[in-house]
């Protein structure tokens, strides 16, 4: 990216007022043509309040930093067969299903992160959008500086928070880059590809790796791929108290997987002798469904 670019984007400066159309081949062309981000506002503007006040905001109030396509859904049509299929072209490749939605895409048209309205705790809806571009395009700088260090923590630290945006296309990036040296990438990349012979590589891989966390992780993977306590029950016998930060959770799905009471019940109580503060209050209760009803 330009860092003239960057700049106006961050400064904020590149239009005077919020550029819309309903015409989505005109708005990916001004958004590729700037480098900037291009928001796809999904609408139900004759029967939606919130579509309503939304789009009173896009034409009013939200960033002239972003480019604005209204993808409209109203009851009584009044669009031209062009724009009709257009959209409903990109609700289906979107996958939207609420009224409004804003999918927000980089200028390659990649999802960097979606949202609906309004939200809670947002006040300030125009702020909030710029302040996810920005984030995004940060997000992007600090990638190819950790695509250059490959340093193990930043790689991570860039795939968590692409994923936290709902950035798909970027944390895939950065998961054929980093899976097959990270292990914890790694792990995030067996669970896309399991069932596969690349799949059964990593997973060889990430066997021979000593970490607890990890050997966690695949056994509640292999429990709901089984629909089976026994990983979870293996990894209490390789582990026991010396992993009571995971071992607690196996305890818990054990003790509401299984059918046997009082089975259950002693599942239960070990998980809840070893589970944080925090959690604690919640086990007591599944601890109180099993007691017998006989028991104070």
């Amino acid at each position: 990216m330009k860092l003239s670019i960057i700049f106006l984007f961050l400064s904020g400066v590149l239009f005077a007022s919020p550029q819309v159309t309903k015409d989505y081949s005109k708005g990916r062309d001004i958004a590729q043509g700037y480098d900037l981000p291009l928001a796809l506002v999904f609408t139900g503007s004759d029967w939606s309040e919130h579509s309503k006040t939304l789009i009173e905001e896009m034409f009013e109030k939200l960033p002239s930093e972003l480019i604005f396509v209204q993808v409209d859904f109203p009851e009584i049509n009044t669009q031209s067969e062009a724009i009709l299929i257009q959209n409903r072209v990109l609700k289906e490749k979107y996958g939207v299903e609420n009224f409004p939605t804003i999918v927000l895409l980089n200028s390659k048209e990649e999802e960097i992160s979606r949202m609906g309205y309004p939200i809670k705790g947002v006040g300030d809806f125009g702020k909030h959008l710029k302040e996810v571009g920005r984030r995004y395009y940060l997000l992007e700088k600090k990638f190819e500086e950790a695509k250059q260090s490959k340093k193990v923590g930043e790689l991570k630290y860039c795939y968590e928070e692409a994923r936290s945006m709902g950035a798909k296309s970027l944390a895939r990036t950065i998961l054929n880059m980093g899976g097959d040296v990270v292990p914890e990438l790694m792990l995030e990349k067996y669970i896309t590809l399991r069932g596969t012979e690349e799949g059964n590589a990593l997973r060889a891989a990430l066997n021979a790796i000593e970490s607890k966390e990890i050997a966690s992780r695949l056994a509640l993977l292999d429990f709901q791929e089984k629909n089976s306590v026994k990983p979870l029950e293996q990894f209490i016998d390789e582990f026991g108290e010396k992993s009571a930060d995971h071992c607690w959770k196996m305890h818990l799905v054990i003790s509401e997987f299984i059918e046997d009471k009082e089975e259950a019940l002693e599942h239960a109580q070990v998980s809840h002798r070893f589970a944080p503060g925090e959690e604690k209050s919640n086990i007591a209760k599944v601890i109180s469904r099993l007691l017998p009803s006989e028991s104070p």
